[in-house]
């Protein structure tokens, strides 16, 4: 392309206004921001990619997201971000607080909706082998020891409480003793023992219950199946317990009879009474030690408040 006033020379970019180049070829540096008014600059292809072949100098809201058409801006910095809809803004900021659906957000990152639907939505879409879902790490307020809360409708009513040290608790209570701070399953390979002498053992895997605990309530049961009994002498047998009864005093103290199958009078039952103590690990059955006998069964299954 030539200049008609001057056909020795090409046509440069500041000799064209209102007006459009097609396949123009600039020299390094020769293409700038204030180079180009009031036009679209678009499919830009630089040979060399380095940031010091296209030199920008553009002054305060003189470049927009309509006046760049299928390129890219590397190395952008901007002082803000104002994304519109037709509707209005999407994000704002309030110093260092950024505000979704809200105008002045006082939090660091503050979403209100007004429609229906979740406010919210975190999805992950990874296949299930590749993908860790929401991962959430935060510290607790040390005044009053609190990782999150939960709300109703009108953000008066406290629904679910997280607490720092551990736990959860419901409707905004407080109490240490009523939050849910423990669930966990299990088993435990219980030691029989006569309480005067002698020795008692238990059948490999035929030793273990089965155990639940709920907060401080732990329920237990199982059938235990003799394997040897060798000079048995007492008359209570202790059975160890998963987890220590709790130190209540009375309160905590509980009685029941476990199921004890004879296997040398053909599977008959008989039931031993058991008392439960505080602060103890062990339960003691009411039974004459010496007629236990290898593959008798003790069966049973109760609740009791651990400490």
């Amino acid at each position: 392309m030539y200049n008609n006033g001057n056909s020795s020379k090409n046509v440069t970019g500041a000799s064209v206004v209102d007006g459009t180049m097609e396949s123009a070829d600039f020299p390094d540096n020769g293409l700038s921001a204030d180079k180009i008014d009031g036009g679209t600059l678009s499919n830009v292809n630089v040979d060399d990619t380095t940031a010091a072949n296209i030199i920008a100098q553009v002054d305060d809201n003189e470049i927009s997201g309509d006046k760049i058409d299928a390129g890219v801006i590397s190395n952008f910095q901007s002082t803000g971000i104002d994304d519109r809809l037709a509707s209005g803004k999407v994000l704002y900021t309030n110093g260092t607080s950024v505000g979704v659906g809200v105008a002045a957000p006082t939090q660091k990152l503050e979403v209100t909706s007004s429609g229906s639907g979740y406010v919210t939505e975190i999805s992950n879409t990874m296949s299930n082998s590749a993908g860790n879902g929401l991962y959430v790490q935060t510290r607790y307020n040390s005044s009053t020891n609190i990782i999150a809360e939960f709300t109703s409708n009108t953000g008066s009513s406290k629904v679910l409480t997280v607490w720092g040290g551990g736990g959860i608790s419901f409707n905004g209570d407080t109490a240490a003793g009523n939050k849910l701070d423990d669930y966990e399953e299990g088993k435990h390979t219980v030691t029989l023992t006569p309480i005067t002498s002698g020795t008692i053992t238990t059948w490999p895997g035929l030793g273990d219950i089965s155990y639940t605990v709920v907060g401080r309530i732990v329920h237990i049961g199982g059938e235990i199946n003799i394997m040897t009994a060798t000079s048995p002498v007492g008359t209570l047998l202790t059975m160890t317990l998963p987890f220590p009864t709790a130190d209540d005093s009375y309160a905590s103290r509980i009685g029941g009879s476990a199921t004890l199958h004879l296997n040398a009078t053909g599977h008959a039952q008989s039931n031993l009474p058991f008392r439960l103590s505080t602060n103890s690990s062990n339960l003691n059955m009411a039974v004459d030690c010496s007629t236990l006998v290898s593959n008798d069964i003790i069966s049973f299954s109760f609740s009791y408040r651990k400490a």
